[in-house]
C-alpha cells in the first residue's frame, strides 16, 4: 500500500535527487547554453537554479520515500538564487559565449513576480508518476501558499509545444493573458515561445 504523497521543502539530503528530477523535464532548454551533455546536467546546480537549505520556494513531492516530482516558486522580493561556483569559476567551466547565452536565456525565459503574485518558474514530474494527479497537486499546493500569503493570483508560462499541461492549467482554472516567442529560442531549445497564464485568487 502507498503512503500519502507529501510535498516539503528541497533540503541538503534530498537536492540532488530534485536536481536530477529537474533536469529531465528541462535539460532541452539547457542545450542553449552549452552542446556539453555533461554540462547540460550540471547547469542546475553549478547556477543554483534549486535551493537546498533555508527554502520556502523550493519543493519536492515524495511518495514512499521516492522524489516524483519537483515545484519552483518564485514571489515578490524573494532573495535570488545563487549559483555554487564564483563567477570566475563558472567562466573557466562553461566558457564566457556560453554565459553569454545563459544570460541572454534568462532575459528571454525568465519572469519576475509583482506584488501578490506567486509564480511558479518551474514545475516538473518523473516520467514514471505522469497520469497519477501529481501536478495537479503540486498546482493546488501552490495556490495554497498563495492564499496563506493573501496574494491575489498565481502565474506561470507554458511552453507552446506543451498542450498537455496547458490542458491542465486551464483545467484548473489558469487563463492565457499574453504570449512571446523567440527565433533564437526555437533555433536552440527546440521550444519556440510561451503562454503567460493567470489564475486570480478571491
Amino acid at each position: 500500500m502507498n503512503s500519502e504523497l507529501q510535498i516539503v521543502p528541497v533540503s541538503p539530503e534530498t537536492h540532488a535527487e530534485a536536481v536530477n528530477l529537474f533536469n529531465g523535464g528541462f535539460l532541452p532548454k539547457f542545450r542553449a547554453v552549452h552542446p556539453d551533455p555533461e554540462l547540460q546536467a550540471s547547469f542546475a546546480e553549478d547556477f543554483g537554479l534549486i535551493r537546498s537549505t533555508d527554502n520556502d520556494s523550493d519543493y519536492i513531492a515524495v511518495q514512499d520515500g521516492r522524489v516524483l516530482g519537483v515545484l519552483l516558486l518564485e514571489y515578490a522580493g524573494m532573495p535570488k538564487h545563487l549559483p555554487s561556483l564564483t563567477n570566475r569559476q563558472l567562466g573557466e567551466k562553461y566558457g564566457l559565449p556560453a554565459l553569454l547565452r545563459a544570460m541572454i536565456l534568462d532575459r528571454i525565459i525568465h519572469y519576475h513576480p509583482g506584488p501578490g503574485e506567486l509564480y511558479i518558474d518551474s514545475i516538473a514530474v518523473s516520467e514514471e508518476a505522469r497520469g497519477r494527479g501529481i501536478g495537479s497537486r503540486l498546482l493546488e499546493f501552490t495556490i495554497e501558499q498563495a492564499r496563506e500569503r493573501q496574494y491575489g493570483r498565481v502565474s506561470l508560462q507554458v511552453m507552446f509545444e506543451n498542450p498537455r499541461a496547458k490542458a491542465l492549467y486551464e483545467r484548473l482554472g489558469f487563463r492565457v493573458t499574453s504570449s512571446k516567442g523567440s527565433r533564437w529560442l526555437k533555433r536552440k531549445t527546440g521550444f519556440s515561445g510561451a503562454y503567460f497564464m493567470e489564475k486570480q485568487l478571491p
